[in-house]
């Protein structure tokens, strides 16, 4: 019996101790679907690396700008799904062209649903996709929230990154070896994760369970009823390009001013833990960044966090 065979045989007897994680509260939900409607560009498609079309929406700033924000949707989600009051905030109020990107798989993007070829893809998808936008301003910033947080945590920490001028980690969802949750969650399970997958893909090199479903989101029946775009699922390779491997090692190598938000009220993440990943920046870095916990939910955050981003932007202008 060869090594990795052992390794997967043994770690199959702990098929049910899939991981879950908390859901956010339906009044989070609701807080978004009850905001004020916003005016919607038209749908536009970027030819990312490999020719796949990444849908983005490009809302453009009030005033003549030459600095925009690239906004990163968590996994599941896409670009409307709450995004566009951020978006709108910025575009209105802080002179700041925004561009909305549905990741591949999700959203109007082209590509298997919830899946990516490779882990690293989407990395590459954002390097495309920066590049792109530097070609149109002069200053370019990159937002994740949620899991966007993670996958934006893994660009900079890649060594193939085009630079940018500055990050923003909203409500960041850095993965399980961030120990970030709550530890006592009130609330059913949001995510349910097959560990067999992550165990056996990684154990052969990703040639099985690579592109099979291996994160199950649980979005209550009244979100999908109303949003056919959300997915329910992602694959292997999607869920690894999306979180950090050593989130800790990782923040420490941040090389730009970021401003990280977090909310009081979050239902999945505990902002104290949140808000601790600000230490491991350099001191160099952390004077010219900021990091705050706003009186918001992990989806209602979206709301008013426009805002802090903005006022931020405007400091480092």
């Amino acid at each position: 019996m060869t090594k990795v065979t052992i390794v997967i045989t043994s770690l199959l007897l702990m098929l049910g101790s899939n991981l879950t994680f908390a859901e956010a509260p339906a009044t989070d939900f609701d807080a978004l679907e009850n905001a004020p409607k916003v005016e919607i560009p038209i749908v536009a498609f970027h030819k990312s690396y490999d020719e796949t079309k990444l849908a983005y929406y490009k809302f453009n700033s009030t005033e003549q700008s030459d600095r925009a924000v690239i906004v990163l949707h968590g996994g599941g989600a896409h670009s409307l799904s709450g995004y566009q009051h951020l978006a709108d905030t910025l575009s209105r109020e802080y002179s700041t062209n925004v561009y909305l990107v549905d990741l591949r798989g999700h959203g109007r993007s082209k590509g298997r649903r919830g899946d990516a070829p490779r882990a690293n893809s989407i990395k590459k998808d954002l390097k495309s996709f920066v590049k792109f936008t530097k070609k149109q301003n002069k200053l370019v910033y990159v937002l994740g929230h949620s899991s966007g947080a993670g996958l934006l945590l893994n660009y900079i920490s890649w060594k193939k990154k085009i630079e940018v001028d500055g990050y923003f980690f909203v409500s960041p969802q850095f993965g399980h070896k961030a120990k970030i949750e709550r530890d006592n969650p009130t609330t059913p399970p949001f995510a349910t994760i097959k560990l067999y997958k992550f165990i056996i893909a990684q154990s052969t090199f990703g040639l099985f369970y690579g592109h099979s479903p291996a994160v199950h989101f649980n979005y209550p029946a009244k979100v999908l009823a109303r949003d056919p775009l959300i997915n329910t699922f992602i694959t292997r390779h999607m869920s690894v390009g999306m979180t950090p491997k050593k989130p800790v090692k990782q923040f420490k190598k941040i090389d730009q001013k970021y401003g990280l938000f977090t909310g009081e009220r979050d239902n999945l993440l505990d902002p104290l833990k949140v808000t601790k990943y600000c230490d491991y920046a350099t001191e160099d870095i952390n004077k010219q960044s900021a990091c705050e916990i706003l009186y918001q939910g992990h989806l209602s955050i979206l709301l008013k966090v426009g805002h802090n981003v903005g006022e931020l932007i405007l400091n480092w202008n």
